[in-house]
C-alpha cells in the first residue's frame, strides 16, 4: 500500500490518550482497543484530537509517521474502529464531526453549581438572523427581543458586591446588540475588576458597531453561522475566540475552511438544531447518548442539543428587566429588582442541584453510575 490517505476514527469510537497511553473505546460493542507505551502512537492520535484537524489525519505512507503507527492504522480499520482512505495528493480533506471534537465547557474546579451567570444587557438590534431566537435556546448567544428594556448599571454593580476573589464563577455578557445599550461603557468599566473571567458574545453581523468597546483583556467570542455574508471580523482572529454554528454537514466543511485560511487558533462548535438536520446531528454526535442505560440517554432531542452546547446545566440567565431565569427555558424565578440577589443566588443555586441530582439519580442512575466506563463522558458533567 502506497500513496496518501485519510485517516478518521468512526463516530461511535471515544479515543483516550494519557502520556504514550492510548485507549479506544467503541461504544456499540463496548469492546475496547489498548496501547500502551507507544510514544508515536500518542502523537498520532493527539494530532488527531487537535481542534485543527477536525476528525481526520492525511498520511502519505512514504514517511516515518506512516511506518511508526503503520500497526495502529491497520489494527484500528481492521476492527472496523476507523477508515483509512485513498485521496489524491492535494484534495480537500473532508472533516467529520465526531462527539470528542466538540469542545466541552464544564465548570471551573470546586465551582458550584449555578455559577455560570449570563447577563442579557438588552434585547434590540437592527439584524434579522433567521434563527435568532432558536440560537439563544440552545447556547450562549444574543438574541433579539420586541423590547426596548435595558440592564441597569447599577444592576451590575450590586450583583458584583455578592462575590470575592475566592469565588469560582464566570460572567457572559449578551445582549441584543451590546452597541445599542446606551450605558454600555458604564457596565464594561463596572465590569473592568473582574474582566478576565468576562466573555462577551457578539454575531458577526454586529462586529463593527461592538468590537473596539469591549475591553481588551476580557473573552470576546464572535458568533459565526453560514453563509458568512461579512468576514471583518476574521481580521487579527488571535484576539478573539469563535463559535461557529454547525447545523448541517457542508457547515462543518465551511468551519474548516475558515479556520485554515485565517489560521484561527481559537474556536469551538455548538451544534444548531434547526428542526430539518436531525439525521445529521444523530449520525455525528448522539450515539453514545441514545445508547446510555440511564434516563440522561432518554432526554429529548432538544436537551441533548443544550446538553451538548453546555447550556444545561451550572446556568443562571439575567435579563434586562432584572428577571432570572434557571433555565434558557421556562420562566423565571425572581427578579433582581425586588428580590435579593443573596437569596436569589442560594436559591438558584439549590434550583441547579436538585435538577442535577435528579437526572443523576431517577429511576436508579445512581447504581448505574457508580461502575459505568461513560462516567468521564456522561452529559450530566458536562
Amino acid at each position: 500500500m502506497s500513496g496518501v490517505f485519510d485517516f478518521q476514527l468512526s463516530p461511535y469510537v471515544y479515543p483516550f490518550v494519557k502520556n504514550n497511553n492510548v485507549l479506544l473505546l467503541n461504544t456499540k460493542d463496548m469492546n475496547a482497543m489498548i496501547f500502551n507505551e507507544e510514544e508515536h502512537v500518542a502523537a498520532f492520535m493527539r494530532e488527531l484530537l487537535s481542534p485543527s484537524s477536525f476528525g481526520v489525519i492525511r498520511v502519505d505512507t512514504s514517511t516515518e509517521q506512516y511506518k511508526h503507527c503503520k500497526h495502529f492504522i491497520d489494527k484500528v480499520c481492521k476492527l472496523g474502529n476507523g477508515l483509512f482512505t485513498e485521496v489524491r495528493a492535494g484534495s480537500g480533506i473532508v472533516p467529520v464531526l465526531n462527539p470528542y471534537l466538540l469542545k466541552i465547557r464544564i465548570p471551573a474546579p470546586g465551582a458550584e453549581r449555578g455559577t455560570n451567570i449570563t447577563l442579557v444587557l438588552n434585547h434590540e438590534c437592527f439584524h434579522n438572523c433567521s434563527h435568532c431566537t432558536d440560537y439563544a435556546r440552545q447556547f450562549t448567544s444574543c438574541t433579539k427581543r420586541n423590547s426596548h428594556a435595558v440592564m441597569n448599571p447599577e444592576l451590575v454593580r450590586s450583583l458584583l458586591n455578592y462575590y470575592n476573589s475566592s469565588d469560582h464563577f464566570s460572567i457572559d455578557i449578551c445582549g441584543g446588540d451590546l452597541a445599542l445599550h446606551p450605558r454600555l461603557d458604564e457596565i464594561v468599566d463596572i465590569l473592568s475588576p473582574v474582566e478576565g473571567i468576562c466573555r462577551y458574545h457578539i454575531h458577526y453581523r454586529q462586529f463593527k458597531n461592538n468590537i473596539n468597546r469591549l475591553p481588551e483583556q476580557a473573552g470576546k467570542i464572535i458568533i459565526v453561522d453560514f453563509p458568512v455574508a461579512d468576514s471583518s471580523c476574521f481580521e487579527n482572529p488571535q484576539k478573539y475566540t469563535y463559535n461557529f454554528v454547525v447545523s448541517k454537514k457542508e457547515d462543518l466543511t465551511l468551519c474548516r475552511d475558515y479556520v485554515m485560511t485565517h489560521s484561527i487558533p481559537n474556536f469551538y462548535i455548538s451544534i444548531m438544531d434547526a428542526g430539518r438536520s436531525n439525521g445529521f446531528m444523530k449520525e455525528s454526535i448522539f450515539l453514545l447518548q441514545d445508547g446510555l442505560e440511564c434516563s440522561l440517554g432518554s432526554f429529548s432531542f432538544k436537551d441533548k442539543v443544550r446538553i451538548i452546547n453546555s447550556h444545561y446545566f451550572h446556568k443562571t440567565f439575567i435579563m434586562p428587566n432584572g428577571d432570572v431565569y434557571s433555565s434558557a427555558k421556562g420562566g423565571p424565578v425572581a427578579n433582581l429588582y425586588h428580590d435579593a440577589y443573596l437569596h436569589v443566588k442560594e436559591f438558584v443555586q439549590n434550583m441547579h442541584t436538585q435538577s442535577w441530582e435528579a437526572a443523576r439519580n431517577r429511576e436508579g442512575n445512581s447504581n448505574v453510575c457508580t461502575d459505568c466506563l461513560f462516567y468521564e463522558m456522561c452529559p450530566g458533567w458536562w
